[in-house]
């Protein structure tokens, strides 16, 4: 039985014998300092020393094509976005309780994106308090309580946000995957893609070999993960700047994976 509540891509941390003896220093010195709810990714995790564009490298200079990590919308270490951290860090970094023209700028210029009835910004340090901050707006605003989210949902870590994030609750056992491998549907919005994997007998969820597809992409150096509350569904999500030759890349990197299962 496998334990989705503790992530479903997540490494193992009972087999960290069989990793090479740096890695696996690596990975024991992390466990020793970094709080448990603290995962890794992969049956054998990936050491990354440093990014670019859609590309992640590790410490043998191995390229990895990023398909799942959206946080850097516009790429890894853009320029631009690197020279304005840098260039503001140097200048003033501070709350914003002092008037300041620049915080003003800024919303100006987010709220001309927005529709008209969004007059006000309110900035937050991280999406798990943004969640938390519009839970409470909404609950303000209708004196409602309830919230209406999927199976396997996600929203952060404050405790407003952990209450509807079911993949951070009770275990979620799953079957031991049997027979041949079939992908029940596709879909996707954009450059988020899934695809869901079941027993071709049965029809129900396949999370196991969900992971030997993820697990598989990661040895030819492509990046996704898994999801669901039967984590068997596949995780893409790329930066924006994936090109047409990326996407050639990971599609040819699943065919072969898929073949071998």
């Amino acid at each position: 039985m496998r334990d989705t509540a503790t992530m479903v891509n997540g490494f193992d941390m009972e087999s960290v014998d069989a990793l090479d003896p740096e890695l696996r220093t690596l990975v024991e010195r992390r466990a020793s300092l970094l709080g448990p709810a603290y995962k890794l990714f992969y049956a054998k995790p990936v050491r990354f020393v440093r990014a670019e564009g859609v590309y992640l490298f590790d410490a043998d200079g191995q390229a990895y094509l990023d398909a799942y990590n959206n946080v850097p919308s516009v790429g890894h270490c853009h320029p631009r976005v690197v020279e304005a951290i840098a260039r503001q860090a140097a200048t003033l970094n501070t709350h914003t309780r002092y008037a300041s023209e620049l915080i003003l700028d800024y919303a100006e210029r987010l709220l001309a994106t927005y529709p008209a009835g969004l007059g006000h910004v309110m900035f937050t340090c991280t999406g798990s308090e943004a969640v938390d901050l519009a839970l409470r707006v909404v609950r303000f605003r209708t004196g409602g309580e309830g919230v209406v989210i999927t199976a396997n949902a996600y929203h952060g870590v404050t405790t407003a946000a952990a209450e509807i994030s079911p993949s951070l609750g009770p275990a979620v056992p799953l079957g031991r995957a049997a027979g041949t491998p079939r992908i029940s549907a596709v879909r996707g919005a954009g450059l988020y893609l899934a695809a869901d994997f079941v027993h071709p007998d049965t029809g129900e969820p396949d999370g196991d070999t969900a992971l030997r597809v993820v697990n598989g992409l990661r040895e030819r150096r492509v990046l996704i993960s898994a999801t669901g509350p039967h984590g068997h569904t596949l995780k893409i999500r790329p930066p924006l700047p994936f090109s047409r030759a990326d996407a050639d890349r990971l599609a040819e990197s699943l065919t072969d994976t898929l073949r071998t299962l």
